[in-house]
């Protein structure tokens, strides 16, 4: 079950996530949940829309396992896939609307959320 996405300001967002996908945006969202859904339809174009996915580290922003975005859609190779959160561990989804990129949202486990979310003024 997710909860709302949080709109986070660039300042909070650490430099080495920003960059995901070669995104150069503004747009940031956070969503603290333990469990994050990809559907089978990630990484593919359809009526100019598509969302891709990656799993990093929250540390570094290295990946550390792959997406099935590159699996043809024509076999068994895309599946809907279910990834389990733990804490230093991020799913970051970039999306295309419409052929508008969307900006980057990160899925953090609870434990995670803290250095993320936005401060109070």
């Amino acid at each position: 079950m997710y909860q709302a996405p949080i709109k986070l300001n660039c300042k909070d967002v650490p430099k080495y996530l920003k960059g995901l996908f070669g995104y150069t945006g503004r747009k940031f969202r956070l969503v603290v949940c333990t469990e994050v859904h990809i559907p089978m339809t990630a990484g593919l174009w359809s009526g100019g829309s598509r969302e891709e996915y990656q799993v990093v580290r929250l540390a570094d922003g290295c990946g550390i396992e792959p997406v099935n975005h590159n699996a043809s859609p024509f076999n068994a190779g895309r599946r809907d896939t279910n990834v389990r959160l733990e804490p230093g561990i991020a799913v970051v989804r970039q999306s295309d609307f419409c052929g508008k990129n969307m900006g980057l949202t990160f899925y953090v486990h609870p434990e995670n959320a803290t250095p993320l979310l936005p401060r109070e003024v």
